[in-house]
């Protein structure tokens, strides 16, 4: 099993934000929102990429 695998198994994909165990908005496999700026998003048409 590769690590990205085994992230993904132990994360869990969820298809809308949540808070995290810190309280941090994420999304995906724990992508953390706050890694990229309401620009940066808006200048690859909302998509995000988590893994």
């Amino acid at each position: 099993m590769t690590l990205i695998e085994k992230i993904k198994e132990n994360e869990g994909l969820k298809d809308h934000r949540y808070e995290d165990s810190l309280g941090r908005l994420t999304v995906g496999y724990g992508f953390l929102l706050a890694a990229l700026t309401a620009d940066e998003l808006a200048l690859n048409g909302g998509k995000y990429e988590p893994m």
